[in-house]
């Protein structure tokens, strides 16, 4: 299965940057495939786990290729693979529409999104992941969107089966692959 990681793209305290780091292990020891957006902060710190355990991860990129990936200052360690985007794309040179684009294909390439703190660019990956009825993970305590703006729209759902909240990263992962084992 393929599980991405969202959350903030900035440095977080220890304490988050580690919970993100045990959640990119968890997926590995378990032998599904981490996907990320290749960014510098929590996303980042998955994928370090998930090098940690030897696992698979694949790196969504708002670029088209490699020279522009590492022009945006992005990172490159861990990642097993990448996918850029289309350079015929109407809007590749549109770094702001690009992170858009790059959301929406790594949620349709995932099985389950983990969401750990984040701002509104997660939110719209949170969004993306129900409108595509995908499992999504909450890692609880971790700051941001997780601590309120999640819980206010949770509320106006009525069926929730497929968000899973915790925060403890190793129940979290077992439940969220539990969940796309009962799914499939």
């Amino acid at each position: 299965m393929r599980i991405a990681v969202y959350g903030f793209a900035k440095a977080e305290n220890q304490y988050v940057k580690e919970r993100s780091r045990q959640v990119g292990r968890y997926i590995a020891e378990r032998k599904h495939m981490l996907a990320t957006g290749t960014d510098i902060g929590i996303p980042q710190d998955a994928v370090l786990g998930c090098r940690e355990a030897r696992g698979e991860c694949i790196g969504f990129s708002p670029a088209i290729d490699i020279a522009s990936h590492r022009r945006y200052g992005l990172p490159t360690e861990g990642i097993s693979q990448f996918v850029f985007i289309p350079r015929e794309y109407d809007h590749s040179d549109n770094l702001d529409i690009c992170l858009k684009y790059r959301n929406v294909t790594m949620a349709n390439f995932s099985d389950a999104g983990i969401i750990i703190g984040g701002d509104i660019d997660t939110m719209h990956s949170f969004t993306t992941l129900h409108d595509l009825d995908k499992v999504i993970g909450i890692l609880d305590d971790t700051g941001g969107i997780t601590t309120e703006s999640i819980g206010l729209l949770l509320e106006m759902e009525p069926e929730r089966k497929r968000i899973i909240r915790d925060s403890d990263p190793q129940k979290l992962v077992d439940a969220v692959i539990a969940a796309l084992s009962n799914r499939q």
